[in-house]
């Protein structure tokens, strides 16, 4: 295992090849997050254990000692003030700026994620046609769309963040200590060579195996993720449908969204039927 301090790109600009780095790092790999250190977890099957083991905690108010100094300039901020409420009583009301921070989780969780699964989604078929072909030849069908574009490109590449509530032993050489954060890297996961082999990196509608970690797993999966496969499904079927010559357009740059966070482009430049058209992210 590479034990080096990865930093992590906030631009979302080398998003491929740091997915490739944290897959070849091992399980578990030391990342800097703007300035905040963490344990990047990449390998699929040992973030499934994680993210359901009682010794990991989502609340830093209680089990990460940097979130009195992290909080207040921290960038990613409003992703680690969530606080466990249960039992305080009274004291378990939310803050005005707990509530600001809640909503704005739920317009990024509910809406920014989908607009991103739907924006993979197009870009993945346009840029590998024989896929497409496939869907047209019914040999795979919109759902198996929906569920490799979630491996793929899953649209949100980074969650911070856990904490470990007691030391976590993952092998002779790495324990995550006590109070450490913990970074769930759903992006590397989808990829992992671990659970997909050699073939992770292809984006193949007809691959056997469908399972990823897109939507979270154990008690945080995504209470919207029926919804958001029924939108990706209904939306690509019908783009596809409705302008069967749909094409990116001539010399597009599909830049990323400037995000450590979300994995989606800022614009998807396509051609309908002769007419160009620039798809923005939200439009």
């Amino acid at each position: 295992m590479d034990c080096r301090r990865l930093v992590l790109d906030p631009t979302g600009r080398e998003r491929d090849a740091e997915t490739a780095e944290l897959c070849a790092r091992g399980p578990a790999t030391p990342v800097d997050i703007l300035g905040v250190e963490a344990w990047a977890v990449a390998d699929p099957g040992l973030l499934e254990l994680l993210l359901k083991d009682p010794r990991v905690s989502k609340d830093g108010h209680r089990h990460w000692p940097d979130f009195p100094r992290v909080v207040p300039t921290w960038p990613l901020a409003v992703w680690v003030t969530a606080r466990d409420t249960e039992g305080e009583g009274e004291a378990a009301a939310l803050t005005e700026q707990e509530l600001r921070d809640t909503l704005l989780l739920v317009v990024s969780s509910v809406y920014e994620t989908t607009v991103n699964l739907i924006d993979n989604g197009i870009a993945l078929l346009l840029t590998h046609p024989d896929q497409l072909a496939e869907v047209r030849a019914g040999r795979a069908r919109w759902s198996d769309v929906v569920e490799e574009a979630l491996r793929h490109d899953a649209p949100v590449a980074h969650l911070p963040l856990r904490y470990a509530v007691e030391d976590i032993r993952l092998s002779d050489e790495v324990t995550i200590r006590r109070g450490e954060a913990i970074l769930a890297a759903y992006a590397a996961a989808g990829r992992h060579p671990c659970r997909y082999g050699d073939t992770g990196d292809a984006f193949d509608v007809t691959r056997p195996v469908k399972d990823h970690l897109a939507f979270g797993h154990g008690p945080h999966f995504c209470l919207g993720a029926p919804l958001a496969r029924m939108e990706a499904e209904t939306a690509l079927r019908r783009l596809f449908e409705r302008f069967p010559d749909l094409a990116l357009a001539p010399g597009a740059e599909l830049a990323p969204v400037a995000s450590l966070i979300s994995n989606g482009h800022r614009s998807l430049p396509v051609l309908l039927a002769g007419l160009r058209v620039g798809l923005r992210a939200g439009n």
